[in-house]
């Protein structure tokens, strides 16, 4: 699941991560384009890059990658607490 402060970064500044919709599925099928699975890849959006989902419960790459440099780095928030993996990483050396 999406961290509630990360989710919010990711709707309020929408277009500075780069997203175009954030109610619009990559998938192309049903409601919100999110009913199903992708099963083909010719089901698939051509530019999934700018939608946070993928199909109806996973998020594209470019919110992982989001998520990933935040469990990191903390750069848009403090997902993990009391240290990040980086800081987290430096103690153990």
């Amino acid at each position: 699941m999406l961290n509630g402060v990360l989710s919010l970064l990711i709707l309020v500044e929408l277009q500075r991560a780069g997203f175009l919709t954030t109610t619009d599925a990559c998938c192309r099928l049903g409601k919100y384009d999110g009913l199903f699975i992708c099963f083909l890849p010719q089901m698939a959006c051509s530019g999934a890059s700018s939608h946070v989902w993928w199909d109806e419960f996973h998020p594209t790459d470019a919110v992982n990658r989001i998520l990933a440099e935040n469990v990191w780095s903390g750069e848009h928030t403090k997902m993990c607490y009391p240290v990040n993996l980086q800081e987290m990483v430096k103690l153990k050396q």
